[in-house]
């Protein structure tokens, strides 16, 4: 790495070598301080003194021999004397230089106690869950946009072909160059990725030729079995639109995305939930006002128990 930031600091590189060199700057802020301490020496030698004839070898050798003695003592003692073509070079490389420092990436972690929007640089937005967390970048750098979730998220991503949107979940990967989808942690490091429009490719961080791509509609269970394909609820992201839809299905399916929306447990002693169905729309409603609903169409009651609710028949 060493060579190639050298070389990126005197313009040698080309765009998807200077692209490489960005990204690694942008991980970490050792690296950062790093390529500061580079360019410290390229800045302070811009223009030498006393010589007037330029030795591109030697210089070359007297730039990494600089570098060692940095790293050893942190005090820079010695000049880089670079041919650099015209003055017009000069100013262009430093104006550059200048920006990248501006636009260092700052990592973020957004730790969401309820439900709350981020918006990334690029116009990308992630609608995060209570008690999600994310870390994402200030700004992209390098040829992918990344970030790391734990809890579950709902993306909706900027197109650029160019440039994938690469989520990191857990021990597995999700990318896209532009879609809608949903990331879920379920536990034991295992995650759902439910795709709502686009296509979406996931795979295991260590296994990226064994890709699986989901289709609009389509969910898959990533854990350490594998990733396999799995059916989806209608109700799948309710936690984001606050509704509850219902079209002719089973009271037992009913009772399933209650639960999981409202985060309770439910016991239902009717005997005949298997063939029993409801079709209904509940929207911005309490746990209470929909339980209401189904015990008057279904001539039902409900008692609160120390850890869940009982739905019986009538006495």
């Amino acid at each position: 790495m060493e060579e190639k930031i050298i070389k990126y600091i005197v313009g040698e590189l080309n765009s998807k070598e200077s692209a490489l060199v960005e990204g690694w700057i942008s991980e970490s802020d050792d690296n950062f301080e790093l390529y500061r301490q580079y360019y410290d020496v390229w800045v302070a030698t811009l223009y030498p003194k006393a010589e007037k004839v330029f030795d591109a070898d030697a210089a070359w050798d007297k730039f990494n021999s600089g570098i060692e003695e940095k790293r050893a003592r942190m005090l820079w003692k010695q000049r880089l004397v670079r041919f650099i073509s015209s003055s017009a070079a000069i100013f262009i490389i430093a104006i550059g230089m200048m920006q990248l420092f501006k636009a260092k990436p700052e990592l973020k972690h957004f730790n969401a106690q309820q439900k709350a929007e981020i918006e990334f640089n690029d116009g990308s937005i992630a609608y995060v869950n209570k008690n999600s967390e994310i870390n994402y970048p200030e700004k992209f750098f390098g040829d992918t946009r990344e970030i790391s979730i734990f809890g579950e998220a709902f993306f909706n991503v900027q197109s650029n072909k160019e440039k994938p949107f690469i989520v990191t979940a857990g021990d597995f990967r999700v990318k896209v160059l532009g879609t809608k989808f949903n990331v879920k942690n379920v536990g034991a490091g295992s995650y759902e990725v439910f795709v709502e429009s686009g296509k979406v490719s996931v795979y295991h961080k260590n296994t990226p030729e064994n890709n699986k791509l989901l289709l609009p509609g389509q969910m898959a269970l990533l854990s350490v079995e594998g990733i396999v394909y799995r059916n989806s609820s209608s109700n799948y992201l309710s936690w984001k639109t606050d509704e509850l839809v219902f079209d002719n299905v089973l009271l037992k399916d009913v009772v399933s995305d209650i639960e999981t929306y409202y985060g309770v447990s439910i016991l239902v002693t009717e005997q005949e939930t298997e063939r029993l169905r409801l079709t209904a729309h509940f929207e911005n409603k309490t746990l209470d006002e929909v339980l209401d609903v189904i015990t008057l169409i279904f001539d039902l009651e409900k008692e609160k128990r120390e850890t869940e609710i009982l739905l019986k028949p009538k006495v």
